[in-house]
């Protein structure tokens, strides 16, 4: 019985105490046909704490899910994260303080992110690990600084980017 209860979480006791007894019910493995009339009936419990926590825990999983949903569905159509803040925040628009653009700002960063800079980044982790001489995990890196350079001076200067000579003794 172990193994039908092991399927269920113990939120779901009814369901687990109704496949068992619903096994017990058609006992196959009579070939004389003995148990055909035999009846049981099993009663599972499970404690108030446990009950709570499985239920959390299958709301968690369902929150998770329903957040990867919105998160695709963002890329596909970032209005969508519009709608549900203002269904949760219905005084921003009435006021007429929320704007559009900035979830569509919001939207096309998150894109961007996943898109170019979470892989760049991963590559990067993966090259840095797998690269034996430190120096050539260091000469990658300045060659890295050196696009940013090279792509926005501002930008390296705010950021305080080393140059060649801060990393050379």
């Amino acid at each position: 019985m172990a193994a039908i209860t092991e399927k269920w979480a113990a939120d779901q006791l009814f369901a687990a105490q109704d496949a068992v007894n619903a096994t017990l019910g058609r006992p196959s493995n009579c070939r004389d046909g003995i148990y055909t009339d035999l009846t049981a009936h099993v009663q599972l419990t499970v404690t108030a704490d446990g009950f709570r926590a499985a239920r959390a825990e299958r709301a968690d999983r369902a929150r998770i899910e329903r957040l990867k949903f919105l998160k695709h569905s963002l890329y596909i159509d970032p209005s969508l994260m519009a709608i549900e803040y203002f269904e949760q925040h219905p005084e921003g628009v009435a006021s007429g303080e929320i704007g559009i653009a900035n979830f569509r700002k919001l939207a096309n960063e998150l894109r961007s992110f996943d898109e170019w800079w979470s892989p760049l980044m991963a590559a990067w982790s993966e090259l840095s690990a797998n690269t034996a001489p430190q120096e050539a995990v260091e000469q990658s890196m300045h060659v890295l600084i050196d696009a940013i350079r090279r792509l926005d001076a501002k930008l390296a200067l705010k950021y305080k980017l080393p140059t060649a000579n801060d990393s050379e003794p």
